[in-house]
């Protein structure tokens, strides 16, 4: 499988299909180290060590130049980036965001996910996800991609996935 294709098996990974935002209280009180360990899992759970030489690293600290988790294939190097309830709430996200977005070129990616995982029920966090999922789709760059919480949900919620399988 060539470059081409494992960045788009990983895009189709990701797009998962989504939910009702009533469904992402789910995320509201959450832990952002424990979702970390849940999104490996949830990579796992594919058996992408079947298609890659896959190693998947949590490096999320402090200073960790805006990606919380590496994920190396023997042709790829992608970065997670996942925005918990806490995070989206704060009132210096999108700036905190963008900032990181920026301090994830440091690791020399090919791909970067932002994952919001967040409660979409309250106005004020909808509004906060659509401005920045449009801000960031509006980079003239296919290198960062934003999820909603929506179609982040079934990343924890493994009976809902697409399966492997049915991507092949």
């Amino acid at each position: 499988m060539n470059k081409t294709e494992q960045l788009i098996l990983f895009s189709t990974i990701f797009n998962q299909n989504p939910v009702d935002d009533s469904e992402t209280v789910f995320f509201k009180n959450l832990k952002h180290d424990d979702m970390l360990k849940d999104i490996v899992v949830f990579l796992n759970n594919y058996e992408m060590k079947k298609h890659f030489n896959l190693k998947i690293d949590i490096i999320q600290s402090l200073n960790d130049h805006g990606v919380d988790i590496i994920i190396t294939t023997n042709q790829l190097k992608i970065g997670i980036q996942l925005k918990s309830n806490f995070d989206v709430c704060s009132s210096d996200f999108a700036t905190k965001l963008k900032a990181q977005l920026s301090d994830s070129l440091a690791h020399d990616l090919d791909k970067l996910y932002i994952l919001l995982c967040c409660d979409l029920n309250e106005k004020s966090t909808r509004y906060k996800v659509s401005s920045i999922i449009s801000q960031i789709s509006m980079y003239k760059s296919n290198y960062p991609v934003i999820y909603s919480p929506n179609i982040c949900y079934s990343y924890f919620n493994i009976s809902n996935l697409i399966k492997i399988e049915e991507i092949n």
